[in-house]
């Protein structure tokens, strides 16, 4: 069964996994499945949630806990009670090893208040020992212990990367091959790959089918290992080797010992040493799994282990946050006999933008951190309420940390049952560390008195525990104003702003010779708050990075534009660069959530992988960069922010990703005035279309305020869908009209209101026969409705859908309606077209119809005037039966991959400005 939103049955049960869940489960000694989602009954508490699965029942870990977004975002029409606030839940499921393959039904099971019953199915899963990937055909080439070398590749630099391969064949140990698996690099960098590995045959190079991500790259590499390899080392594709580390590895290894690395050497990409040592900046730690669970010290490409733990190893567990597979490599040897170490350094290790991951460590913000914060303003209330809101945001964002610790320990203790009693006793209490706040607690004293080298992590433990459950208290405090507030009219406008006060001082002490009376004045908190810079915390030590602005990301509003700075975000990733999406605006910050999310937009289902992403709403945390940080930015507000942020660094031009002029997204008021200052900053301008670059180019804005304006942009087109629409398909008795539908005030611009009047005319208009015709809204967000538009005929507003389900739709319908009042081609309208539609859309400026036209022959432009869009609509509706055209008209000039997006001489001009 289908584990997206679940149909309203007669037990009234409503449930959403956030995880899909997997078709397979390779179980190898055991696994557990983590369940994350929403469940609730309309006006009916729950007392009990829980899961069936495998002849066992086992308890959600928490439930009805806070998931506001629930409520606003999907289930207010269908929850009038509004116990949808209070429907989240987490689960584990352990999964013991599987002898057999087999297929088991998962059910949830919820029990209410009033001791009700009400089951669920969720899905078939099916259980498997092991994946079965043939493991690499090798020929041990020497004498001695057998030691497969894992190296995962992904774009390497090839001259540090044949460095690499260099260092390897040097190696004093000679009993060795290496597994090399690349994900997916482009194919004239795979060429070069295969190239400087040769003919060698102690190399085994294997393309992954498609990306899997650091994590699964390493995954794989590890799972192609020989079965008679005796010793395990993992290599990264860019630092350097000494021709002694496998043979001092091998040496530091005892009966007893299951991992064994060493310290390293950081080097920058010339080779010139920063520091002569790995623990320049904090304290080793080996041998006390408290700390060794929630803060790792043991880096990958310093190890090596015996090839049994493989067994143990694989399959890596579901990644949260940022885990990392040398973290669980590390707790899986501590478990299984523990860990030795080499204190000579055995290998360079490369620090620049491209790495995965840099040399540098930061103390994580704890319990008390923030609670000072907070009480340092408590004689400003205002400003302490926003303290104490960020704080709860800040330790629920976090909370996967929390997740990530139980479930660790949850998997240790599944797969590895001989370990001594005392370990496991310790491993238990950390599995059922989000049920104790106490333990927590005594945890943090206990670290702080040992001095653990945890850089605070458990300090962070600590405060998203508590957070957790402050978060749910207090939204069950405010769950009727939040339900009042989301049950407004439909096309009630919401203000601009929040209404929030700042004190502002209004007279000077050399006017008045006294301190000025500070007032409050509503409404001006937004200002203050939007033009703030980042603080930020500047070293060389820090990689250098590209920070992409963005103010918010919530998959409601995913569309075209996010898609393009996904896409961007990811391109300069690959290019090489180490890429952070820096969140300015309020976010339900949940990158776990959004890791699943992600996988419905084909092409950056792996962002999360690839691409960093803080949240910086509250701009008194600090931001760690180095001088020479690159900033792209996606708005006005984000320009400010660059802008002002960047007098801390060397650089004084950021790209400024233009996907519309923004001033005309409101009204001429102080927004408008400041959107159209963000284009006089010092920048790059990269351009969503040719058409609106030739606009900005006709008005003089921006970059075409100077003559240099041509070398100082660049163009991209945002990818569309792509639609093969036949004969068969448009030929039907029923049509239908589908209007892209945006009543909410961020989307003025799609001028809803006109194209409703616009669609009641033509319903009204008595020369028309509509009598097999139906109208859709689609785009609208939040609870589906209907508005009537004439007797006997209704729009159907539809929720917004995944992508996938979006463009099965689309051929469905004959004519199509989207409007947008500002120079950019909207998406929409070309994605209609290209899926059969006679499409109506409104012209602007340099926006005409004959430019329209060239995109797509199913384009009808039109003044944006109620005259207009209503012969529009009548001409299209006229033609509806001329297949041939549509036909015709569906083959549009536009890119449908992003791949194609990005034309190559522009996106050259992007990498050397960002260079």
């Amino acid at each position: 069964m289908d584990t997206s939103l679940g149909a309203e049955v007669e037990t009234k049960l409503r449930y959403y996994l956030d995880t899909p869940l997997p078709g397979v489960i390779e179980v190898g000694e055991g696994a557990v499945l983590l369940l994350r989602g929403w469940a609730y009954c309309p006006g009916v508490a729950l007392r009990r949630l829980s899961f069936v699965f495998a002849d066992q029942v086992v308890e959600a870990e928490e439930h009805s806990q806070a998931r506001v977004d629930v409520f606003f975002n999907q289930e207010s029409a269908l929850d009038p009670s509004g116990d949808s606030f209070f429907s989240g839940f987490w689960a584990m499921i352990p999964v013991e090893m599987a002898t057999a393959r087999k297929t088991e039904r998962l059910i949830m099971r919820a029990e209410t208040a009033g001791g009700a019953i009400v089951e669920q199915e969720l899905g078939e899963i099916e259980l498997t020992s092991s994946c079965n990937i043939e493991k690499a055909a090798v020929t041990w080439p020497s004498q001695g212990d057998r030691v497969a070398i894992c190296m995962a590749t992904y774009n390497p630099p090839i001259d540090l990367f044949e460095r690499q391969i260099e260092s390897l064949r040097q190696q004093t140990h000679e009993n060795w091959v290496c597994i090399v698996t690349d994900d997916q690099s482009p194919a004239e960098k795979f060429e070069e790959i295969k190239r400087v590995l040769g003919k060698d045959e102690r190399f085994v190079l294997s393309r992954n089918p498609e990306r899997l991500g650091f994590y699964g790259n390493f995954a794989r590499s590890m799972s192609l290992v020989p079965d008679d390899a005796e010793y395990v080392a993992l290599c990264d594709q860019d630092d350097k080797w000494d021709a002694i580390k496998l043979e001092r590895l091998l040496q530091a290894f005892t009966d007893d010992t299951a991992l064994v690395y060493s310290d390293a050497r950081i080097v920058d990409e010339a080779g010139t040493v920063l520091s002569s040592t790995f623990w320049h900046n904090r304290r080793n730690n080996y041998k006390d799994l408290p700390t060794l669970l929630v803060a790792n010290t043991i880096t990958g490409a310093a190890s090596m282990f015996r090839a049994s733990l493989l067994a143990k190893i694989l399959p890596l567990p579901e990644r949260i946050g940022d885990a990392y597979h040398d973290h669980w490599i590390a707790l899986v040897a501590y478990v299984n006999g523990g860990i030795g170490y080499v204190e000579q350094p055995l290998y360079e290790y490369v620090q620049h933008s491209g790495n995965v991951i840099g040399h540098y460590d930061h103390r994580s913000l704890g319990l008390l951190s923030h609670s000072y914060k907070v009480l340092r303003l408590m004689h400003r209330p205002r400003r302490a309420l926003h303290s104490f809101r960020s704080s709860l945001s800040s330790g629920l964002a976090n909370y996967r940390y929390v997740i990530r610790t139980a479930y660790f320990s949850r998997l240790l203790l599944l797969r590895n049952k001989a370990m001594p009693e005392g370990m496991r006793r310790r491993l238990f209490k950390f599995s059922q560390y989000h049920r104790r706040t106490r333990q927590a607690l005594a945890d943090r004293i206990e670290s702080i008195v040992r001095r653990r080298p945890t850089l605070n992590v458990d300090g962070l433990l600590l405060h998203s525990s508590v957070s957790y459950r402050g978060y749910t208290f207090y939204h069950r405090l405010r769950r009727r104003r939040l339900a009042a507030i989301q049950r407004q009219p439909l096309l009630q406008q919401p203000a601009l702003a929040p209404v929030e006060t700042t004190a502002v001082k209004l007279a000077s002490v050399a006017t008045t010779g006294r301190e000025p009376e500070a007032v409050e004045l509503p409404g001006l908190q937004w200002i203050f708050h939007n033009l703030e810079p980042l603080k930020t915390k500047v070293s060389e030590r820090y990689p250098r990075r590209i920070n992409m602005l963005l103010g918010m990301i919530d998959f409601k509003y995913v569309f075209g534009g996010y898609l393009g700075m996904f896409n961007l975000a990811l391109r300069l990733a690959r290019e090489g660069h180490q890429v952070r999406i820096v969140l300015l605006e309020k976010t339900d910050f949940q990158p776990d959530n959004w890791r699943q999310e992600i996988k419905n937009y084909p092409g950056v289902t792996t962002l999360f992988d690839e691409v960093e992403v803080i949240y910086r709403y509250d701009r008194s945390e600090p931001v760690e960069m180095n001088p020479d940080d690159g900033f792209v930015v996606t708005n006005g507000w984000g320009a400010h922010v660059a802008h002002a942020t960047m007098k801390d660094l060397t650089r004084e031009r950021f790209l400024y990703m233009v996907q519309e002029y923004e001033p005309f997204f409101l009204p001429m008021n102080t927004i408008s005035a400041l959107f159209l200052q963000s284009y006089q900053f010092p920048q790059f301008q990269l351009f969503s279309t040719a058409i609106l670059r030739d606009f900005f180019k006709q008005e003089k804005y921006g970059v075409f305020a100077h003559p240099e304006g041509a070398e100082n942009s660049a163009i991209f087109s945002n990818a569309v869908l792509g639609f093969d629409p036949t004969r068969e398909d448009l030929i039907r008795d029923e049509r239908k009209l589908v209007f892209y539908a945006r009543p909410e005030a961020h989307a003025a611009r799609n001028m809803f209101e006109l194209g409703i009047k616009a669609l009641s005319d033509i319903a009204r208009d008595p020369t028309l026969d509509l009598s097999n015709w139906s109208f859709y809204g689609m785009g609208s967000i939040g609870g589906a409705s209907s508005l009537l538009l004439a007797p006997g005929k209704r729009l159907h507003m539809l929720p917004k859908t995944g992508l996938t389900e979006y463009q099965k739709a689309l051929p469905r319908h004959d004519v199509g309606l989207s409007l947008m009042l500002t120079p950019h081609p909207s998406l929409v309208p070309l994605e209609m077209a290209g899926a059969g539609m006679w499409t109506v859309t409104n012209t602007f400026a340099n926006k005409t119809s004959d430019r329209l036209r060239e995109i797509s022959t199913n384009i009808i432009g039109v003044e944006p005037t109620l005259d207009g869009i209503r012969a529009g609509l009548v001409d299209a509706i006229s033609r509806v039966d001329d297949i041939d055209g549509r036909l015709a008209g569906s083959k549009v000039n536009w890119p449908t991959s992003w791949e194609e997006a990005f034309p190559p001489d522009d996106m050259q001009k992007v990498l050397k400005f960002l260079s």
